[in-house]
């Protein structure tokens, strides 16, 4: 330390004895955008919204079409670099708007062709079989495929500001009605299978095979519809679509928000970092309708969930009904 003094004290008495003063460091660049008065970068001829509080991807989309605007499309190396540049200084993650199918085949939300792409090294690698979404990673830009349900930060794109005061039209329950067999409630359409008797691996492909997946539960609304269900054929337990694979909490397959849980606290703490797959008990001495943790490769009946079939002969959705 004394010796990096000395060289100080050099150099200052140097530049004081010739007369000359320090130069100041250089001015910041400026940036290649332009920022809205509502707060977004302007660039490129779009406009971008980085959102840092973290959500599901359904949620994250919600929140950016609440803003008239929609999840990220990148369609060029350039786009990429720029949006890089804006969250390369966050530690986390940031969801965009792409999706990948159970072919791999990949698409944006908002129904624009895939004409550019920059997966990180080995992506998408579909771990799990439900890694549907994609993020972009924050320390190199690269894309890498995510369970829906993880929670990230977002990026939204619009292609201009929308006009003061203008509103965001109401979302649309969709129309149809259910497959025979499969029972409505709301928007959806549940199957419950007692008479197999599968692991859970072996129930998502049924329920996929069957035009859905292993039934996701995002109310209490739904919850109650089940177990009354369930209470026709009792101590049966029943496959639902909710599992712990990643090794960090428990996800659903489907990718959908844990909007709700009925999980035993303690069983969700003593269980979220073990590779588990859950039912929903159907034994009333052990509290009919909570979630239990189990291996996946135990056999048990499922729940299968899937959307509404679009129909010319629209059941009206005024509650639980069979559908015919």
């Amino acid at each position: 330390s004394s010796q990096l003094y000395h060289i100080f004290y050099f150099w200052c008495a140097f530049y004081l004895y010739v007369g000359l003063t320090p130069k100041s460091p250089p001015p910041p660049p400026t940036p290649d955008y332009n920022r809205t008065a509502d707060g977004w970068l302007e660039w490129g001829g779009n406009q971008y919204f980085i959102e840092t509080r973290k959500r599901a991807n359904d949620d994250a989309r919600k929140s950016c079409r609440e803003k008239h605007a929609d999840l990220v499309t990148i369609n060029s190396e350039a786009e990429r670099t720029f949006l890089w540049k804006q969250i390369s200084n966050h530690s986390d993650s940031f969801w965009i708007g792409l999706t990948v199918d159970l072919d791999k085949s990949f698409q944006w939300m908002d129904g624009s062709p895939v004409i550019y792409q920059m997966w990180d090294e080995g992506q998408p690698n579909f771990i799990n079989f439900d890694e549907n979404c994609v993020v972009m990673k924050t320390f190199n830009g690269f894309w890498h495929d995510y369970n829906c349900g993880f929670e990230f930060g977002s990026i939204c794109k619009r292609s201009s500001s929308p006009p003061v005061n203008a509103t965001v039209a109401p979302t649309v329950p969709p129309q149809g009605n259910c497959k025979e067999g499969w029972k409505r409630i709301n928007s959806k359409c549940y199957k419950i299978i007692y008479s197999k008797k599968v692991t859970w691996f072996n129930a998502r492909q049924q329920c996929q095979e069957m035009g859905g997946n292993l039934a996701s539960i995002p109310s209490r609304h739904e919850q109650v519809f089940l177990v009354s269900e369930m209470a026709n054929t009792p101590n049966r337990d029943l496959w639902i679509g909710i599992h712990s694979s990643y090794g960090n909490g428990f996800y659903w397959t489907d990718g959908r928000p844990k909007s709700y849980v009925n999980l035993d606290n303690s069983l969700y703490i003593a269980f979220r970092n073990k590779k588990k797959c859950a039912v929903i008990n159907g034994n009333p001495s052990y509290g009919l309708g909570k979630w239990i943790p189990k291996s996946c490769n135990d056999t048990n009946g499922f729940i299968c969930l899937s959307g509404l079939r679009k129909s010319f002969n629209v059941v009206p959705a005024d509650g639980f009904q069979n559908s015919k």
